[in-house]
């Protein structure tokens, strides 16, 4: 049609749209940031209080009747006579890449430690005759090193 024309955006409303709309894409970002624990440093942190724990013999082991001690005798250990020394190095091999749990970590239902997070891991170790990847849980409470399950690593998607 002669003499219309059409209407050309201007610059600076796609820009202002456009910088909203990150401003909003950072904000969420940030915020699910914020909320994705445990950090690398919280894990960490975790690792060496249950060291201490572990070392210091404040060890309680839950489950007892749920298969703790068959897997003990699978991997071929005394539980009784070995575990703190397997604790120690497993905690010793254990990092923030090593961690097994979840985002945010789970809380568990035992009545001993009810509420209370659970710390996973999957680590090597040579402890037994061969290198064997061991998965192991643990939580910490009122000065204690709780052990939920300590086993071969089966594999299983965490």
């Amino acid at each position: 049609m002669p003499g219309s024309y059409q209407a050309v955006p201007r610059k600076t409303s796609f820009f202002r749209k456009g910088r909203a709309l990150f401003f909003k894409l950072l904000l969420v970002s940030n915020d699910t940031m914020l909320n994705k624990r445990p950090s690398k440093k919280e894990i960490f942190k975790k690792i060496q209080e249950a060291k201490r724990l572990v070392q210091t013999n404040k060890i309680n082991v839950l489950n007892q009747d749920r298969g703790l001690f068959s897997d003990a005798q699978e991997l071929g250990y005394d539980i009784q006579s070995e575990l703190k020394d397997l604790l120690i190095e497993l905690l010793k091999n254990s990092c923030p890449s090593k961690y097994a749990g979840t985002y945010p970590p789970q809380k568990s239902y035992a009545s001993k430690i009810k509420d209370m997070e659970l710390w996973a891991f999957t680590v090597k170790t040579d402890f037994f005759d061969k290198e064997v990847k061991i998965y192991f849980k643990f939580s910490l409470k009122n000065g204690f090193f709780y052990l939920v399950s300590l086993h071969e690593d089966r594999g299983r998607k965490r």
